[in-house]
């Protein structure tokens, strides 16, 4: 990682950590995505089938969950470098 020097620094910083996110969490739902047509594709009910639902549904809402927290903490990162930035620029002129 290379050093970061300012906001315009930060703000590319924050993107690019924003886009690791990002597919992160994408890839792990498209995993329990598939993971939950798997169990909802057996032919045969398997006696532990309804608790691997179960568990794969309680985690899809984690990592919703976990999305939305990513997505609210980029906001909360943007919003404070916009007020670093607006008050950089009061101090400049």
């Amino acid at each position: 990682m290379t050093p970061i020097a300012t906001i315009d620094d930060l703000r590319a910083e924050l993107e690019r950590v924003s886009q690791r996110v990002a597919r992160a969490l994408n890839l792990a739902i498209r995993g329990i995505a598939c993971a939950q047509a798997s169990v909802l594709d057996m032919e045969e009910p398997h006696p532990g089938a309804e608790s691997v639902k179960a568990s794969l549904y309680a985690e899809m809402d984690r990592i919703h969950a976990a999305a939305w927290e990513a997505e609210r903490m980029q906001s909360l990162a943007r919003r404070i470098l916009d007020a670093e930035d607006t008050s950089h620029r009061q101090v400049a002129s």
